[in-house]
């Protein structure tokens, strides 16, 4: 059976993507390997047979990812999806929170000194549990902490769904000397005018 790795725990916008990408593709059976660490699902690729990984390219590991052993697992797929809908929440006990979780891939969504301190947490699944549990005042996770739990959490902002672009890493080298993607001369029509 085919191997995905991505980043966990259950419920992050890598899983999620994941899924629907074995669905696009039309893979009905794989299997999926969380972890905690991306260089360490690298390590799972380029030691196992029909492994692939997939990496959001905001993830700040993408270079590491994908230079680390260049001739041996490579890029071999790229495509654009949305993120699950995102927003900046807040516990319903701390009316005005001092401090903010936030995973550094998504600091980019803040305003500039918005948030007098930040905590790096390394999944947004992580900081709507910490919000439930009391660890965090604030956080920027996914939206939907807020409606499964109306009366502990309150959207301060939302920010929703945004497009970003994700990589598949295998082991097989797919490209010789060619541009490989979606011919859409749709796009770009505006620019030949």
């Amino acid at each position: 059976m085919t191997t995905f790795v991505t980043l966990g725990p259950e419920g992050t916008d890598h899983e999620y993507t994941l899924r629907r990408y074995l669905t696009f593709q039309g893979i009905p059976e794989a299997k999926i390997l969380l972890v905690d660490d991306l260089l360490d699902g690298l390590e799972t690729v380029r030691s196992t047979e029909d492994c692939f990984l997939l990496q959001n390219t905001a993830h700040p590991d993408v270079a590491a990812v994908t230079e680390r052993y260049w001739a041996e697992v490579r890029v071999v797929d790229c495509f654009v999806a949305p993120t699950k809908p995102m927003a900046v929440l807040r516990r319903a006990d701390v009316p005005v929170p001092r401090t903010l979780a936030v995973m550094p891939a998504t600091v980019g969504y803040l305003r500039p000194g918005e948030w007098p301190e930040l905590i790096s947490v390394r999944a947004k699944p992580l900081i709507g549990q910490g919000l439930l549990t009391g660890r965090y005042e604030a956080g920027l996770t996914h939206l939907s902490w807020a409606s499964e739990h109306p009366d502990r959490l309150v959207v301060i902002e939302r920010i929703g769904p945004v497009d970003t672009g994700w990589l598949v890493y295998g082991r097989a080298k797919e490209y010789r000397d060619e541009l490989t993607g979606l011919v859409r001369p749709d796009l770009y029509a505006s620019t030949r005018s």
